[in-house]
């Protein structure tokens, strides 16, 4: 049987940490689409660092490939024979490429330089970084997305993202607030977007709805208005309520395929830059 696998290879140093986490991430989240394996540049056949172990333990990683691991020394037949090789800085992609230039063009790096990580704090931040950055790479967000009412550590992350899109952000939200509500999408327990609204009598609005750039154009806003007509449909709440800018012709489409139509226009109603405003409404329908 042909196995069509993706074949990608994680390179660190002594492969004890950093391409460990790297491997695990893919093999978890993979879906079996992907063949992934780690090597490093000096590796003893030593276990994986204890302290990674524990915190791949804690966020529920198969215990018996943690504690059957065992590190590995990367070899030109593991290069020739795999799809991509990720490294873990621009220093060991050089490396590589020195030693073996006729596969250069299999060497790849992330975004970012994986820093040496050593107490738990550092790794579990760097394996949520790490998998933020394999969800853009490997497409894996749209294996399990999840939407949820924010919590603190969610109302931060929307914060940041709100000052990062708009010219005028909505004010920060508190989680005890009544009066405006939240919801997040996580892709695994990565953050990905938010949608605020407020509730009068039975009639919603949404405030603001944003995604950050790295996930979008992947169905993400539609997902937050399903998830948000859902929690409008269980409160009672009859009709929904919006407002775009005109020239947002990609928001435009999505509230129109989403079944919302437009009920007023309101002219030179934004600011930096100047636009039209297009008032919508959406009725939410009974189960």
């Amino acid at each position: 049987m042909t196995d069509n696998r993706t074949k990608v290879l994680f390179v660190c140093t002594t492969n004890t940490t950093r391409s460990v986490m790297a491997q695990f991430i893919l093999d978890r989240f993979g879906y079996s689409r992907f063949d992934s394996s780690s090597a490093g540049i000096f590796a003893s056949g030593i276990p994986m660092s204890n302290k990674l172990a524990e915190v791949l333990a804690q966020k529920g990683y198969s215990k018996s490939s943690v504690d059957e691991f065992k590190t590995s020394q990367i070899d030109e037949n593991r290069i020739k024979n795999c799809d991509a090789v990720y490294c873990v800085t621009d220093y060991h992609k050089t490396i590589l490429e020195e030693k073996y230039p006729e596969y250069s063009d299999k060497f790849r790096t992330f975004s970012f330089d994986l820093p040496d990580v050593s107490t738990t704090e550092q790794i579990d931040s760097l394996l949520y970084r790490l998998k933020e950055e394999m969800l853009k790479i490997f497409s894996l967000r749209e294996d399990n997305l999840k939407t949820k009412m924010m919590d603190e550590k969610s109302l931060e992350l929307s914060w940041e993202l709100e000052k990062e899109t708009f010219a005028h952000p909505f004010p920060k939200l508190e989680a005890d607030s009544e009066s405006i509500k939240s919801i997040a999408v996580y892709s695994y327990d990565v953050f990905c977007g938010y949608i605020n609204y407020r509730t009068v009598l039975d009639e919603s609005e949404i405030m603001t709805i944003a995604v950050r750039k790295e996930f979008r154009r992947h169905g993400l806003g539609n997902v937050l208005i399903k998830a948000f007509e859902e929690e409008c449909r269980k409160n009672g709440i009859k009709s929904i309520y919006l407002e775009a800018r005109k020239t947002n012709v990609a928001a435009r489409t999505m509230y129109e395929h989403f079944g919302f139509e437009q009920i007023g226009f309101r002219k030179n109603y934004y600011d930096s830059p100047v636009d039209d405003g297009i008032l919508y409404r959406y009725i939410v329908p009974e189960e």
